[in-house]
């Protein structure tokens, strides 16, 4: 299900308030005109580059340039406010990213071409910009397994204290949990504004499954969600990270910068190429480059520069510096969901949103529905097929159920499936956490500001079908329990007349539903994978530099062997901080982890 609220104009003024009392005096900080020389260049300030810049320039000896393709994330209000930062798609705030046609998915999506549309975050704070806000770390076991498949380093003991660095844990009944931590940049809490997520915890219970804290100690089972939010605003990187250093003499910021290669000279990557202001200019490294561009950009921009798979950079006339499978193996989750109305003013609607009284708590107090990320449950389950010790089913709690007017399907295809006017409802997402099927970006052209080809294959393999209409029915399930029961829950917007040939909720009937609405989780990853050096099918070392290349690293998701457990958003933020100390050659970390020794 695909969401907006930019319904509700009234929420730009309040955002230029808080925009304004939170990250006006941190604006202006950008630099329009660049040294020829810096230590350090990172190209992208998403939630990998962010905290790449800020951890960098800790060191007042080292140069660091960050350039962004976009602009200033304070140029969207609205950006700053939970409930509203959706608003940020399709905006300059947003790539809009268009795949190529599906043969499985989208078949109600706008424009009846099948292609789904991908949001990925242009613009200081980066995709971090348009998520929902989750925090959630993945399985142990997930890095567990990229270290048991060559990436030594990055196994779950190896990773945790990264995440605890960056951590204020803002929940009373974790602060002492060996899992957490206090005093990081970035501020976790619970979304707890709408009670409609105990419901969700409870109806987890009914089925068996523990409350837990799904990035402690187990993983498997319901709980409230927890996000980054900080004193009613968004706790992005931008805000928690890089903001707070951009003040540093040694940190350039420049926005509106779009790389359009890397500097290559005798396999040593030099500096780097961009235009600004339609002109071309070129910067040098005297260490390093440092692609942070995420899973579709860092991929485009080492093609363009001659690293990729050869025969496709031939084809383009691009000479080829490094035969490597650059944008091939990407992951993505992708989601269905279930549709639900009841009878109680449990979750979010429109008009809660746009009340005064909703207004003014938010601008007194930074509480209230303004201050939601509207996902408040977080669940993770195993499927009857699934193998493996980390769990390959997510659910989501979404508190509401948007209008006709505000989905982003073909109207057709969408017909009864989402209310003309606001009720009480709310949505339950079923995702597929480990597709077996894999896609790929490639470039449609050697022109750096030409989209580059994105083909995410959902569903190419049957058993990804079969886990998610397995989904579909856990979810049917769940919402059957008591606790759901209780709220006079409805699910009959199921059936919606697109499938009618079907019988309703037979694994038919669901197939029809998933690939007529199930859309991406905007969690694409792998496309620059790490592992070992001999492994063929990688492109970075287990130090995150680019094989055959000096003076090269991929920093962000586009690294992660495969995707996690989970939103991508937090083991992004953890791999920049793991990234920085080996860059650095420094231990942060090393009293955390004596910590967590102490306390096992």
């Amino acid at each position: 299900m695909e969401v907006t609220l930019t319904r509700i104009s009234v929420l730009i003024a309040i955002g230029a308030l808080f925009a304004y009392k939170y990250t006006a005096k941190n604006t202006k900080l950008t630099v329009e005109n660049v040294n020829s020389t810096y230590d350090y260049i990172i190209i992208g300030a998403g939630s990998a580059g962010c905290v790449l810049a800020a951890r960098l320039s800790e060191d007042p000896n080292n140069r660091v340039l960050l350039l962004e393709a976009g602009g200033e994330e304070t140029d969207n209000a609205n950006i700053s406010i939970p409930a509203a930062a959706l608003s940020a798609w399709n905006t300059s705030s947003d790539w809009v990213y268009i795949t190529t046609p599906q043969k499985n998915s989208g078949f109600a999506q706008i424009g009846d071409e099948n292609r789904h549309y991908w949001p990925r975050g242009k613009g200081i704070g980066g995709s971090n910009n348009l998520n929902i806000m989750q925090y959630v770390r993945g399985s142990r076991y997930d890095y567990d397994e990229w270290k048991e498949q060559g990436c030594d380093g990055w196994g779950y003991d190896d990773v945790l204290p990264y995440f605890l660095k960056s951590e204020d844990i803002r929940i009373n009944d974790l602060k002492t949990s060996r899992y957490h931590n206090s005093g990081g940049p970035l501020a976790v809490i619970k979304d707890t504004v709408f009670p409609i997520w105990k419901r969700f915890v409870d109806g987890g219970k009914e089925l068996g499954y523990d409350e837990v804290d799904y990035n402690g100690a187990e993983q498997i089972g319901f709980g409230g969600s927890q996000v980054n939010v900080r004193d009613g605003t968004r706790g992005s990187t931008a805000t928690q990270f890089l903001r707070p250093s951009m003040g540093r003499p040694n940190l350039h910021v420049v926005v509106n910068a779009h790389v359009t290669t890397v500097v290559i000279d005798n396999k040593v990557a030099t500096g780097v190429a961009f235009v600004k202001d339609n002109r071309k200019q070129i910067v040098s490294a005297s260490r390093e480059v440092i692609l942070s561009a995420g899973a579709i950009g860092s991929p485009q921009i080492l093609m363009l520069s001659g690293v990729g798979p050869q025969k496709h950079l031939n084809n383009l006339n691009i000479p080829v510096v490094v035969d490597l499978p650059v944008g091939q193996n990407m992951e993505d989750h992708i989601y269905s969901f279930i549709p639900a109305t009841m009878n109680t003013s449990e979750g979010l609607t429109g008009p809660k949103v746009e009340s005064l009284s909703s207004i003014g708590q938010y601008l007194m107090s930074g509480t209230g529905p303004l201050s939601t990320t509207g996902l408040v449950g977080t669940a993770f389950i195993k499927s009857s097929k699934c193998k493996t010790k980390y769990p390959d089913i997510q659910f989501h709690l979404f508190a509401t159920l948007i209008i006709e007017e505000l989905a982003k399907y073909s109207p057709n295809g969408a017909k009864g499936l989402f209310p003309v006017d606001w009720v009480d409802s709310f949505a339950l997402l079923t995702i597929l956490l480990h597709p077996k099927s894999k896609g790929f970006v490639e470039l449609k052209s050697n022109d750096p500001f030409d989209y580059p080809i994105i083909e995410p294959n959902y569903f190419e393999q049957e058993e990804d079908m079969h886990i998610m209409i397995e989904s579909m029915r856990k979810g049917l399930e769940l919402l059957n329990k008591k606790s759901f029961r209780e709220l006079g829950t409805q699910v009959d917007r199921l059936k919606v007349p697109v499938c009618s040939h079907t019988t309703y909720l037979s694994d038919e009937h669901l197939k029809c539903f998933i690939q007529h609405f199930a859309v991406t989780t905007y969690h694409p990853t792998s496309t620059c994978r790490m592992g070992s050096l001999n492994d063929p099918n990688t492109v970075v070392d287990t130090e995150l530099r680019v094989k055959g290349i000096n003076n090269l690293r991929v920093v962000d998701a586009s690294v992660m062997p495969h995707v996690t457990s989970g939103n991508t958003n937090a083991p992004t933020i953890m791999i920049a901080e793991k990234a920085a100390d080996m860059i650095r050659g420094i231990d942060s970390v090393a009293k955390l982890r004596t910590k967590l020794k102490q306390i096992a």
